[in-house]
């Protein structure tokens, strides 16, 4: 038992990092994807803790399933010899804005919690927090439609690991890999279109 609460420590900790500090400071769409699909496993793990198994897992599998399909149109875009996804702002800019907030975020926690459903603990207030704020940031920071995908999921993540600790209904994971399903299917069509004329 205290194997996985040390586990678990881990992950949540490592998470908005993953999701957050990764994309701002990767240039290659392969690296971005990556910390996206890392963010999405450790939500997984940190869903075990609440949800039975085999609905965690089922929103743990959509959100590989979501980056695959985003992976491939970026890919395709790639081969066509597309610009790369690039963000407002250097990469120095986009790490410091990131871990300023990330660190706002770690002095705030324990305020921030008090809103948060009481069954959640600190650890895992953060990893939602740390995500939701990340997916915010890259949001208001990019327009490129990988970019955008990327930061809906890390937010959707986040929110996903909030509203776990509310409700723990059939329907609710249906609809959560309902819309994370969505999201990598949308990305990827709109990566799949014709090529922008003009830059990202």
């Amino acid at each position: 038992m205290v194997f996985a609460w040390n586990a678990s420590l881990v992950v949540a900790l490592g998470l908005p990092l993953l999701g957050g500090l990764l994309p701002a400071v990767a240039r290659d769409w392969r690296w971005i994807l990556l910390g996206v699909v890392l963010a999405e496993g450790g939500v997984g793990w940190l869903l075990l803790q609440v949800w039975p198994p085999a609905m965690a897992l089922s929103l743990w599998m959509a959100g590989w399933i979501a980056a695959v399909f985003l992976g491939l149109g970026q890919s395709h875009q790639w081969r066509q010899g597309a610009p790369l996804p690039t963000a407002w702002g250097g990469r120095l800019f986009r790490f410091t804005l990131v871990g300023f907030a990330l660190v706002l975020l770690a002095l705030h926690v324990g305020r921030a919690a008090a809103w948060l459903p009481e069954t959640m603990g600190m650890v895992q207030a953060w990893a939602a927090l740390g995500l939701i704020l990340a997916g915010v940031l890259h949001l208001a920071m990019t327009q490129h439609p990988f970019r955008v995908t990327v930061s809906l999921m890390v937010l959707l993540a986040g929110f996903s690991l909030v509203y776990a600790h509310l409700e723990q209904s059939l329907l609710l994971t249906v609809l959560l890999v309902g819309v994370t399903l969505f999201l990598g299917a949308m990305g990827s069509y709109l990566l799949f279109g014709p090529l922008p004329e003009a830059g990202p």
